[in-house]
């Protein structure tokens, strides 16, 4: 999966199996929310988010993002200061991290970082355990599902589809607009936040759970209204449950959205 993720270059490594050693004593706990809008805490606390810059705050969505993986200096230097020379750009990081860890650990004085931590020219927003990462979790979710899927164990895939689907809570960091870094990334997850709620919505529908298999094809529609599977499972999921009315017309909603894509009907696009 990693091989289409437009963050993860040569610049950025996964973190290593042997981590850094942390510090001695309690690690704080920090949970982080990135799809529908970016929650994070610390030991139950949120951190005053007026006390750092914007581009503070964009550095820590972007870590967050990418919560316990190495991001290189370079990748960072070249989201956030483009326009500047190489070594006022370097300054404006450490000044960024440095008001970060004021932010996120304000009762540190001295001793080394706990959350967002530096190995060589790499920087990473760590997650002792305790702590979640809805992206990571999301990201979990839907490689288990695929492998589960491929192997044939349906209720494994299940289990790990409605992981997924309620891990997707909205789009990926809307506060960042249409910033560069982050619009890939929203496009990618919401392209599989469509897979994992579309295939749910086909397996509710073999099982007989016919009011699932409309929500769950609705959500999908939600996230991506041109994927055809999931208009197809909520007009069959209509019809088998004898809602003939609301069947005629989702089938007229699909038909509306092909004729506005300038494809005929009975030759929809091809869902991912």
């Amino acid at each position: 999966m990693s091989g289409n993720d437009p963050l993860e270059s040569t610049r950025v490594a996964r973190a290593p199996e042997e981590e850094v050693k942390s510090p001695p004593g309690p690690s704080p706990t920090v949970h982080i929310r990135c799809f529908g809008g970016f929650v994070l805490t610390v030991d139950g606390r949120e951190p005053d988010w007026d006390s750092v810059r914007p581009k503070a705050r964009a550095v820590l969505r972007l870590l967050s993002m990418r919560a316990g993986h190495w991001l290189h200096r370079d990748r960072l230097v070249e989201t956030f200061w483009p326009g500047l020379a190489g070594s006022a750009a370097i300054h404006n990081l450490q000044v960024t991290v440095s008001s970060l860890r004021g932010l996120l650990e304000p009762e540190r004085v001295g001793g080394e970082a706990r959350v967002v931590v530096r190995q060589g020219l790499s920087y990473r927003l760590r997650l002792p355990r305790g702590g979640t990462c809805d992206v990571a979790d999301f990201e979990r979710d839907v490689r288990e599902a695929r492998t589960a899927r491929r192997l044939g164990r349906w209720q494994e895939a299940t289990d790990a589809l409605c992981g997924a689907r309620d891990a997707y809570t909205g789009p990926l960091l809307p506060e960042e607009g249409a910033a560069d870094w982050v619009v890939p990334e929203r496009e990618r997850l919401g392209q599989q936040a469509a897979w994992a709620t579309g295939t749910l919505a086909e397996l509710r529908l073999r099982q007989g759970r016919l009011g699932d298999a409309v929500e769950t094809a609705e959500r999908c529609l939600e996230i991506d209204p041109f994927r055809d599977s999931a208009w197809e499972t909520l007009i069959r999921a209509r019809e088998r449950s004898g809602q003939r009315a609301a069947a005629v017309r989702d089938r007229r909603r699909y038909g509306e959205m092909l004729a506005a894509l300038g494809v005929e009907p009975g030759r929809g696009r091809q869902s991912a």
